[in-house]
């Protein structure tokens, strides 16, 4: 991995003239006057995403890039957030959309009601579940949970514990 030469101080039009191939094809990209996403950028470029991220990130810092739109989430492929749209500019981005948020309607006294009932019924059962568990299933002590395992190894090993 070699350093790259900083992007700070120099224009789109002096970035087209760097030796970084990435960020040569970026500023003649913008420099053209099209806009995109780093998938339409990927695309056009032919260059990959890691490459690419990496050198909008750098002319983002240099002030010659930004973001101009955002793309909405989609549900068809799954991606639940904006993505950025770069375009050439020094001005300042553009805002991010707020995520959605999806309240849920209030519930009626009735259904509050109804809840708190099936609540205290399921409390109650639990309860009684485990009183009646305790006196099913007592606690083994530690020598009776050896001899429990010492009988148990015995059987699946076929005798080898005596």
């Amino acid at each position: 991995m070699g350093v790259h030469k900083k992007l700070d101080g120099m224009t789109l039009e002096d970035m087209a003239q760097v030796e970084r191939p990435t960020v040569k094809a970026l500023a003649e990209y913008f420099l053209s006057g099209k806009t995109g996403d780093i998938y339409d950028l990927v695309n056009h470029i032919g260059l990959t995403l890691d490459g690419l991220s990496g050198a909008v990130r750098d002319m983002r810092r240099a002030g010659v890039v930004r973001i101009c739109d955002w793309v909405p989430p989609d549900a068809k492929t799954g991606r639940t957030h904006p993505r950025g749209v770069y375009a050439a500019g020094s001005e300042p981005d553009a805002p991010k959309p707020k995520p959605k948020t999806y309240n849920k309607p209030g519930r009626s006294a009735q259904q509050r009601e109804r809840y708190a009932q099936l609540e205290k019924e399921l409390e109650e059962k639990r309860e009684l579940t485990k009183e009646v568990g305790d006196v099913i299933k007592p606690r083994l002590t530690p020598e009776q949970a050896y001899e429990t395992n010492r009988r148990y190894w015995n059987w699946i090993s076929g005798g080898a514990y005596g």
